[in-house]
């Protein structure tokens, strides 16, 4: 004899199971015999078979119980026994709220393309049929910059990212099953917006200008020069050149201009310099300034004269005063000598 049974697992809940009884009426042992070894149901002599403990249908979803029941006809020889299957099938009841199983944050880069998918939340429920069937909410707290597939949990981008406004987006997604009464979960998520090379270094001015005298030591720091980048890591580390090469140099880390010849303004009055700051990016971007540099001067020359030996004959009653003057260059200064 087979029996099917469903029961809801309802901790309260208790079935029967009528028995025919076999033989003149006489009295009856009923027992489980197999089927029953976690003690889920207790079957009492008048053929009721009653849960014992709460049904999960999650731990397991059937038993199959195997009932026998023997007479007490006396001497023991003589009793018969008859045995029946009872299979009871465990109904689903929405007990389960889902349960997020996707990663709680992404990385996305702020490049990223208008609609394009960035990530995928994903819960689960172990509930079945519509009680395990999951819709999904999204609380854009970053503002409209997403829009989540209700269905699948589909994330996509519907705004422009920009790292150097925003590095990270902030929102909670609501998994809720279609079952009576629904059950839900909510969950924090954040997507953390990469940076890409798309800012160039930018120097706080364009031209710098400075005067130097000539007499200045090799090796001396002139000035400091300094740009930035909105960029982060390697899109943002600068390094500097300078052209075209002569007397001057710059650390091309700290940005710091070095006089390393000896200048001499008698031969170079003036320089005019372009300094280059260039990120590390895979495609690096720059940008340039000009430097002007004024060599001062020094008292750093005697005077000489030009000729250095002269012989003057004058008569000693000459008259006429323009036949008494005699030019001299003194370096470049004019002597009259009288």
């Amino acid at each position: 004899m087979f029996s099917s049974i469903r029961c809801k697992c309802l901790h309260s809940f208790v079935f029967h199971v009528f028995f025919s009884l076999l033989g003149d009426g006489g009295e009856l042992e009923l027992r489980v015999v197999s089927g029953n070894e976690l003690g889920m149901f207790i079957l009492y002599s008048s053929g009721s078979l009653c849960l014992n403990k709460a049904l999960d249908r999650e731990t397991q979803s059937s038993y199959n119980l195997t009932v026998t029941a023997n007479d007490c006809v006396q001497p023991l020889s003589l009793q018969l026994t008859s045995t029946a299957r009872v299979f009871v099938f465990v109904e689903d009841v929405n007990d389960n709220a889902p349960m997020f199983v996707s990663a709680k944050s992404v990385s996305v880069p702020e490049d990223a393309a208008l609609h394009s998918l960035i990530m995928t939340v994903q819960a689960e429920d172990e509930d079945a049929g519509s009680n395990a069937s999951i819709l999904y909410l999204l609380n854009n707290v970053s503002g409209a910059a997403l829009r989540i597939d209700n269905t699948s949990g589909n994330i996509y981008l519907e705004e422009v990212l920009d790292r150097e406004k925003v590095d990270t987006l902030t929102f909670t997604v609501t998994a809720t099953d279609v079952g009576s009464p629904r059950l839900e979960t909510t969950m924090n998520f954040t997507v953390i917006v990469e940076d890409v090379n798309d800012n160039n270094p930018e120097f706080s001015q364009r031209d710098y200008s400075l005067s130097v005298r000539e007499n200045i030591p090799r090796g001396t720091s002139l000035f400091h020069v300094e740009a930035h980048d909105q960029d982060i890591g390697p899109n943002g580390q600068l390094r500097y050149t300078l052209s075209p090469a002569g007397p001057f140099v710059v650390d091309t880390v700290r940005g710091v201009v070095t006089v390393m010849d000896q200048l001499d303004r008698e031969r170079e009055s003036n320089y005019t310099l372009i300094i280059t700051a260039a990120d590390r990016g895979d495609t690096p971007r720059s940008a340039t300034a000009s430097i002007s540099i004024t060599v001062l001067d020094v008292n750093d020359f005697t005077p000489q004269f030009s000729p250095e030996n002269l012989i003057i004959h004058v008569k000693e009653n000459e008259d006429e005063p323009s036949l008494l003057i005699h030019q001299v260059l003194l370096d470049c200064m004019v002597l009259i000598l009288c």
